[in-house]
């Protein structure tokens, strides 16, 4: 089942997985390990969203594979797993500036969300999620954000220019929907993000949703 890192999303992983389906080893294998009747295929993941690069188009990251999967028998069950596709882009982080430090010519703003919280994704998965200030000026001044926990490695992200922030101002991280607040803890006893709905119907201005964890 060829799965890849979904955050590559260039014509290479998709050549790769198109290749893959198009060899008779998994159907050879099933049959020589006796596991029965081989009627389902999982192509598994690796479908392309954007974080901070750009990357393949969805159609033509999916047009090799999709020609390979057209040479297969009617009967056999196709599957894949997109989640990241579709989860990624639904949700954003917003985090908001507990304090600040001028460190060797640059703003450090330390927010209430950092590696060890939401922005995990950047250990586990090596995604390098989106962010910027909501906080407008013309005036810029480069910049790092930090998580709050006082560790070294708690740092989201380095060199951005950002205007001059104040505690509460808020920082925004896009595409922040798959697997961030899954794998966040609460190291130092810092308590995962609220999660928050927005616009599940029409009219709906947002609520908390309560999570059995």
């Amino acid at each position: 089942m060829p799965c890849s890192p979904a955050r590559r999303g260039n014509q290479e992983q998709t050549q790769i997985i198109a290749t893959a389906i198009g060899k008779p080893k998994a159907k050879a294998a099933a049959k020589r390990e006796k596991l029965g009747v081989f009627d389902t295929l999982d192509i598994g993941g690796g479908f392309p969203i954007e974080y901070a690069q750009k990357v393949t188009d969805i159609g033509r990251f999916c047009a090799p594979i999709r020609a390979a999967l057209a040479k297969l028998p009617k009967k056999l069950r196709i599957i894949a797993e997109p989640g990241r596709y579709i989860s990624g882009p639904a949700a954003i982080g917003v985090s908001s500036v507990m304090g600040r430090a001028r460190r060797e010519g640059h703003w450090w703003y330390y927010l209430d969300d950092g590696l060890y919280g939401s922005y995990s994704g950047q250990l586990f998965d090596h995604a390098q999620y989106p962010v910027e200030s909501l906080k407008e000026s013309d005036e810029k001044f480069a910049s790092v954000l930090a998580g709050p926990t006082c560790d070294s490695i708690d740092v989201i992200a380095e060199n951005l220019m950002l205007p001059a922030l104040k505690a509460g101002d808020l920082i925004v991280g896009r595409a922040m929907g798959a697997y961030t607040w899954a794998s966040a803890s609460e190291f130092n006893f810092f308590p995962k993000a609220t999660v928050v709905s927005v616009n599940r119907q029409p009219g709906d201005t947002g609520s908390v949703i309560p999570l059995p964890f």
